[in-house]
């Protein structure tokens, strides 16, 4: 199949439109830039043009003509931006307290439809065509450092105060039009940058662009995109259609959480576009994800159905089914939220998270806890956190859950909202009594105290132009407070009753402290616990037992948790004590230390290292103290025959034989950073992540 267009009305149309509008070139080529702010010696072979026209009636200081600039390339994978501004004051929106978008910094437009001429602005939502893109500087970030976004663009600022550059990747996945194609580099396509300056006693912001100066009745291109100018990928020799794909890889994944990187083969070879949309299709019994460059991982037992779409929109596509077994399916791997835990961190955010913010940065990730603090204002909407591109089906029950506390209590507002261009429809419906009129937009309180807040909802509203997004608004206080979110959660109910159920916690209490005082005896004294527990009517006294010399750490194990319970334990201890450490109390016999927190599967605790909880989500396996310092403790239900650390490249950097169902390993040599132990046992192999931090 392929695509024929001949309007030639709508062509008239666009000429006459756009004829008092710049258009520029963009050239190819074959060495991709590295995003880092800084302007490589590829960059010679792009064309240059000024941002030198001022919008409306505004008189920015970005230097003469020439001197303010941006250029652009392409290659087979995306588009490469570089934006030169020459000021004579450097003020980002992080050294003042104001709108982010009223502070140095550039904007810049994509319009990838064929009718360019619309009416519409880039606040109608990327589901109609339309793309700003708005990089925030950041002081951390400001040396060339790059960021991937969520839309899995690629920036990095570099500031020469009070001159700066911003250089962006954006692939051509991102660029798509209102219909779902992917932008057609045969055709002109729109394009504009805005430069954003204010200097100190400005009273407001002024603009210089390349096209859109928003003559009247035009608007800035925020509002309308249909006076920027227009840009040719110069050396685009026509697109060449896929007319087959085939998909090859293998047919079986039998590991718990196993992959299977799927490739393609592509007919003919010379098709523009080589990649596919991969999906798992609808009405498959396992459950699967799949990334968008084919590599699938296992997540329930089940026959997967893997569809390869051509991403040249041409209509070629293959499929194949793939058999899944031995998976213990937990929520979080059918969890619909990316990065719900907060344990993957760009930049000091966390990845696959945005929003629209006056405060800079919109958030950061400390300890695996995402951490906000929205400046003061009047309006809920002007501290935005989000994610989008959900993927929820239609017309199913989902359950909406996360761990969230706050400095001091405030009213809290989450929701799930479509775009601009859809009204900004809360397009799920909820049984939930804290959303006012049943859709998917909940208002209720949060303290001081992390507790988890749970919701039910069914997605009754999704159009084909829904862009799926959840949405905390944390702004409208008079005064800012500190916000943590974690523990983000969507998953489909159906989805939960194939999970694994009543996940265990292993508690570990490290008593070497004490011991090394002479404080603490195993073989005369003893610890116990009590535990109080939200969701479950507990409550009965646990022995812990030993775990291993000289740390002198003990163990329970607690069933029947889920994420986000709420605990609260005392310990008593037999003996006499001081108040050396870990606030015991002064003097006497069985005194009690209690320590609050929230079960979690990653072992994210809000104390020190005297507490750690962890989920055993295979083999019985617990692996601790997680985020760990100077040891890590592995426990089995299952002798242990071998153990290894593998680093998150790949590479084995330690190994040891056991021979029991428990061992110890030092790690404070290693590098800060994420490994993987493998643990060998009689029954099979089991893998965990572990977080060191030195």
């Amino acid at each position: 199949m392929r695509k024929v267009i001949t309007f030639l009305t709508m062509a008239l149309f666009v000429t006459v439109t756009f004829a008092q509008q710049p258009e520029g070139l963009i050239a190819k080529t074959r060495v991709a830039p590295v995003i880092d702010g800084v302007l490589d010696e590829i960059w010679e072979t792009a064309h240059v043009y000024n941002i030198d026209k001022p919008f409306r009636t505004e008189v920015p200081s970005i230097g003469a003509p020439g001197e303010s600039t941006w250029r652009m390339l392409w290659d087979d994978n995306g588009v490469y931006v570089f934006v030169t501004v020459k000021d004579n004051h450097w003020l980002p929106s992080y050294a003042v307290s104001g709108n982010r978008w009223e502070y140095d910094s550039p904007e810049i437009y994509f319009d990838v439809n064929y009718v360019l001429v619309d009416g519409l602005g880039a606040m109608s939502g990327r589901s109609t065509g339309h793309y700003q893109f708005a990089p925030t500087p950041v002081q951390a970030r400001i040396n060339g450092t790059p960021f991937t976004d969520s839309d899995n663009s690629i920036w990095a600022f570099k500031v020469n105060d009070p001159d700066y550059t911003l250089e962006m990747f954006i692939p051509y996945a991102t660029l798509k039009d209102k219909d779902g194609n992917i932008v057609d580099r045969g055709e002109k396509i729109g394009f504009d940058v805005t430069v954003i300056d204010r200097d100190p006693g400005d009273a407001a912001r002024k603009r210089a662009v390349w096209a859109n100066i928003g003559t009247p009745p035009g608007n800035e291109s925020w509002n309308t995109m249909d006076e920027i100018g227009l840009v040719t990928f110069e050396g685009f020799g026509g697109t060449v259609y896929v007319d087959e794909l085939k998909i090859k890889g293998g047919r079986f994944v039998t590991e718990d959480n196993g992959t299977l990187q799927l490739s393609l083969e592509v007919v003919p070879e010379d098709a523009t576009l080589k990649t596919a949309k991969w999906s798992i299709k609808e009405g498959s019994t396992g459950i699967a994800r799949i990334s968008n460059d084919g590599l699938l991982t296992a997540v329930a037992d089940g026959m997967v159905t893997v569809v390869a779409d051509a991403a040249d929109n041409g209509g070629a596509f293959d499929e194949i089914t793939i058999k899944i077994s031995g998976q213990v399916a937990t929520v979080w791997e059918m969890n619909l939220i990316r990065n719900g835990l907060f344990d993957e961190v760009i930049g000091g955010g966390g990845r696959f998270w945005s929003g629209w913010t006056d405060a800079s940065p919109s958030h950061t990730v400390v300890d695996g806890v995402s951490v906000h603090t929205p400046v003061a204002s009047g309006d809920t909407w002007r501290y935005q956190f989000s994610q989008n591109n959900l993927q929820a089906k239609k017309d199913i029950p989902y359950t909406f859950q996360f761990v969230a506390w706050a400095s001091e209590g405030r009213s809290f507002n989450v929701d799930f909202e479509d775009t601009a261009g859809n009204n900004y429809n809360r397009y799920g419906r909820t049984n939930d009594s804290r959303s006012g009129n049943g859709r998917s937009d909940w208002t209720f309180p949060v303290t001081t105290e992390p507790a988890t807040y749970k919701f039910d909802v069914i997605f009754d509203q999704i159009i084909a132009t829904t862009d799926q997004k959840v949405q905390f608004m944390l702004g409208g206080l008079a005064s800012p407070t500190t916000v943590y979110i974690d523990n983000v959660l969507l998953v489909a109910d159906a989805d939960l009753a194939v999970a694994a159920t009543t996940p265990t916690a292993v508690l570990s209490v490290k008593m070497g402290y004490w011991a090394s005082l002479g404080k603490f005896n195993p073989a005369t004294d003893f610890v116990d616990v009590a535990g109080n527990f939200n969701d479950w009517s507990g409550g009965e006294a646990y022995r812990l037992t030993p775990v291993g010399d000289p740390d002198h750490t003990y163990t329970i194990k607690l069933d029947k948790l889920v994420d986000g319970t709420k605990l609260e334990f005392k310990f008593r201890i037999n003996g006499s004590w001081n108040n050396d450490k870990h606030e015991f109390p002064n003097g006497g016999p069985n005194r009690e230390l209690t320590i609050t927190g929230l079960a979690n599967s990653l072992n994210k605790w809000f104390n020190d290292e005297v507490l750690s909880v962890r989920d055993v989500i295979s083999n019985n396996l617990g692996v601790y103290p997680n985020p760990a310092r100077d040891y890590v403790n592995v426990v089995s239900e299952n002798q242990i025959r071998e153990l290894r650390v593998i680093n998150a490249m790949g590479q084995v950097v330690h190994a040891q034989r056991v021979g029991s169902d428990r061992a110890q390993i030092a790690v404070g040599g290693f590098d800060r950073g994420i490994y993987f132990i493998q643990v060998m046992t009689e029954k099979g192999v089991a893998v965990e992540r572990v977080i060191i931090n030195r």
